[in-house]
């Protein structure tokens, strides 16, 4: 019987209950309905009906007058303003953007709501991996505790008793805490994904950190990397050129105009009563040329934000690289460690004291928790480095959180 429990403690406690699995593909796939999406949405199926496009004539004026005292009405003018093509240029160009950095908008927030939940589900693996463990810490206690008040043995120690009720305590108390953790992750996760209940076991398919290494050295050796983020600061300075552009444009949309009179007083035949006038602006001056100014002052400033916001991406992916890399070296050691502390065992397992097995496992359940620390941390690094170099979404929408990396479906 000590020999058994023994290898129990010492091999492990592996505790089976039936656990519901969380189907990771499923609630990735409610980011594509996400409630973030619906002002994008509504903004597109209202330009989709209502475009930008200028008209052809910015102006059209009706005109009477009587060149005498009396009241009546004998001129009658219709005058005509065209628009220029280069408003019109400029309005179609900008609507056209417009449209687009709309659709880049809605992605990036369709890649954020599917960060955002890889977050979650990296949080609730983690802390079901550490329920479990301390599940198997507390078995592992109470093992001890009955091996030390069972009447076949040996004298009772009462301050290993009292040490090891006291360590119970404290994992007990932990295990509280970790269960609140998984209530409040399994809320937000709920909101999107109703299957969500509190029976999960931990993700079986999740990936592992070799994969992850071996994507990292893959997606390294290309050169072509793309941030979504980046993307968009550059698409928003664009249309803010093309608003400058359009504005410049109606700024000279006074061209002149077209004129048609007609006089009922002058003359017998319908040649003597009607008269045509053209007019053309002289661009000597330009009213809104101050306006015009401080637009492209803005544009400056804006435009150096915008240089200053890339390079700071670009030095938080660097440093993010640097840390993940450090990481995925952290791991190494942890796992260098576990090893040690299993090869510690050199002595027949008959002729060990109860506290020396005490001490080697609490030393191994403390290096098995370092080890569910830092895989979250790789996972979540992982993350983030798919996301700020090609993001997330793909075609297909692929789940870099799964071992096959299993496509997203709605």
């Amino acid at each position: 019987m000590r020999y058994f429990l023994l290898s129990i403690i010492l091999g492990g406690c592996t505790l089976l209950y039936a656990q519901s699995p969380f189907n990771m593909e499923l609630y990735l796939s409610s980011a594509l309905k996400d409630q973030s999406l619906e002002r994008y949405q509504s903004q597109l199926d209202f330009l989709d009906e209502n475009n930008y496009n200028a008209p052809w004539i910015s102006r059209l004026e009706f005109r009477v007058g009587n060149e005498d005292v009396d009241a009546s009405v004998n001129e009658y003018r219709l005058r005509l303003s065209p628009t220029t093509p280069a408003e019109i240029k400029a309005n179609k160009r900008y609507y056209e953007h417009q449209v687009n950095m709309l659709n880049s908008q809605q992605q990036l927030a369709i890649n954020n709501a599917l960060f955002t939940r890889y977050m979650l589900i990296i949080e609730l693996n983690y802390l079901l991996e550490r329920k479990q463990l301390l599940q198997e810490q507390i078995q592992f206690q109470n093992l001890f505790i009955n091996r030390l008040s069972s009447r076949g043995s040996e004298s009772l120690n009462l301050k290993d008793l009292v040490s090891v009720q006291n360590e119970q305590s404290k994992t007990l108390f932990k295990l509280e805490e970790i269960e609140t953790s998984i209530a409040e992750v399994l809320f937000y996760i709920g909101l999107d994904y109703k299957s969500a209940t509190n029976d999960f076991a931990p993700i079986k398919e999740i990936i592992e950190i070799p994969q992850i290494k071996s994507y990292l050295e893959i997606a390294n050796s290309q050169t072509e990397k793309q941030n979504l983020q980046t993307e968009l600061i550059k698409s928003e300075l664009e249309l803010s050129r093309l608003e400058w552009n359009v504005d410049k444009a109606k700024s000279r949309s006074n061209i002149g105009y077209i004129q048609s009179n007609l006089d009922t007083d002058k003359g017998d035949v319908i040649g003597d009563k009607v008269s045509f006038q053209v007019g053309v602006r002289i661009p000597i001056v330009n009213p809104s040329k101050p306006s015009l100014n401080r637009k492209a002052v803005e544009l400056l400033e804006d435009e150096a934000k915008a240089e200053s916001k890339i390079t700071q991406l670009q030095q938080e992916q660097e440093l993010n690289t640097m840390l993940f890399l450090r990481l995925l070296n952290k791991h190494q050691v942890v796992l260098d460690r576990i090893t040690l502390a299993e090869s510690l065992v050199t002595s027949p397992l008959s002729q060990m004291e109860w506290s020396q097995i005490v001490a080697l496992k609490s030393y191994q359940l403390q290096l098995l928790e370092e080890k569910l620390q830092t895989e979250k941390q790789i996972r979540e690094e992982y993350i983030d480095y798919v996301n700020s170099t090609r993001g997330l979404l793909g075609s297909p929408i692929l789940n870099y959180l799964s071992s096959s990396l299993n496509p997203v479906t709605e």
